[in-house]
């Protein structure tokens, strides 16, 4: 197969830097997650794939193609670009603006020529949370969550969490935009991440000080408000679980890793961004919790992960991947903190085979889409996997 006759793929992105090297005249251009894009553009013909960079502010599509990126021995090349048959979406939109023009890009590119997209945006953390919270089986996991309206409301909510209260953006990512509300001394604390995810900590002489500047924090940007979970490790530091579900090349939900974040020093959440370290899980957990329970932790995960992707689909159709975050209290109970549909790879870095793994499933599940013989844009309900047993496979049949 040639190179103009494969499956187009495109890889959605936000933002592209151009670093221009003035010494040697040399205009060099970075991918938001540059190793990420590389690998996948260097690895799509392994899957027969033609796979390109497609930036949301600049494609410019037309009939003839769309203004992209290729990887020309190891540079980026702008050139004209082939309408894509397939749309892996790796844009992080900052804003409602972003957003706007990700999803007119969208529309111009179907009404060009069809295509599929990898898989569907998931929703806002509360619906999200309305969503599962239908299934008996992962509402235990879940933490209390409301809609955040205005700091009026943070008193009688805070009567009700003794450690404090936990904001973080509805369409959050990264960490960016938490925090962590609560009585310290003869006053009030708020701890966290700016939108631009640079650390801010503020004391107040009165809760409603505390709660004016909330409002001046939160300003437009929409926010939940949940009760603060010390899921911390012996030594103070935010912990929590990362794992990855992806589909594989035959369109079956696999868990491609589960790892271990411990925030930085300070931090309120153990979001690598934010300066955290991840390493594997059983290891860390083994060392916390003894290997049996370790084991069973693990499995818990595995199975909720596998349920809250079938319930998720069931309500908005495919997705491809899920990365999902957990956190265990001092207690030792298990929680549900967050799904993410466009997750990141930097916690299986610490293993070569699972990075690479979490690296070209993506096209694996590609070139299975291309392969179907059932029209693309047609899905099937998945069964849900049964949590409670611990023997069940951790591959399911689900929404192609």
């Amino acid at each position: 197969m040639t190179q103009t006759n494969r499956p187009a793929l495109a890889i959605l992105v936000s933002d592209i830097r151009v670093l221009a090297e003035r010494e040697q005249g040399i205009v060099r251009i970075r991918m938001p997650e540059d190793d990420f894009c590389r690998r996948l553009c260097e690895s799509g013909s392994q899957f027969g794939l033609r796979v390109f960079v497609l930036p949301v502010a600049s494609a410019a599509p037309r009939p003839s193609g769309a203004d992209g990126y290729v990887l020309e021995d190891g540079q980026w090349r702008q050139t004209r670009c082939p309408l894509p048959d397939l749309i892996y979406d790796r844009a992080f939109c900052s804003g409602r603006v972003e957003r706007e023009a990700k999803q007119l890009l969208l529309e111009q590119l179907a009404g060009l020529r069809p295509n599929v997209q990898l898989g569907s945006p998931l929703p806002d953390k509360l619906t999200m949370h309305r969503m599962l919270q239908t299934d008996e089986r992962l509402k235990p996991l879940l933490a209390p969550t409301v809609h955040y309206r205005s700091g009026v409301q943070l008193a009688a909510l805070m009567k009700r969490c003794p450690h404090g209260l936990f904001l973080k953006p509805a369409a959050g990512f990264q960490g960016r935009g938490t925090l962590w509300l609560r009585p310290s001394g003869e006053g009030w604390q708020a701890d966290g991440r700016q939108l631009t995810n640079r650390p801010v900590s503020q004391t107040f002489a009165n809760f409603d000080a505390m709660s004016a500047w909330t409002d001046r924090f939160v300003r437009s940007t929409r926010y939940i408000v949940q009760p603060y979970l010390q899921l911390t490790g012996e030594d103070g530091n935010a912990f929590d679980l990362r794992s990855l579900l992806q589909k594989d090349g035959l369109g079956r939900w696999t868990m491609t890793g589960i790892a271990v974040r411990v925030g930085a020093p300070g931090s309120i959440t153990a979001n690598l961004h934010g300066g955290g370290a991840a390493s594997p899980a059983l290891k860390q957990l083994t060392l916390r919790f003894g290997e049996a329970r370790a084991r069973y932790l693990l499995t818990q995960v595995q199975q909720s992960c596998l349920r809250a992707a079938a319930i998720l689909e069931q309500q908005i159709g495919r997705i491809g991947e899920l990365g999902a975050d957990f956190g265990i209290d001092r207690k030792g109970r298990l929680w549900l903190l967050e799904l993410n549909g466009k997750p990141g790879r930097q916690s299986f870095e610490h293993d070569e085979g699972l990075s690479r793994q979490a690296m070209l499933k993506p096209l694996a599940y590609a070139r299975y889409l291309c392969k179907r013989s059932l029209p693309l844009h047609l899905s099937l309900s998945p069964p849900l996997p049964n949590a409670a047993n611990p023997e069940q496979s951790s591959t399911v049949h689900p929404n192609p």
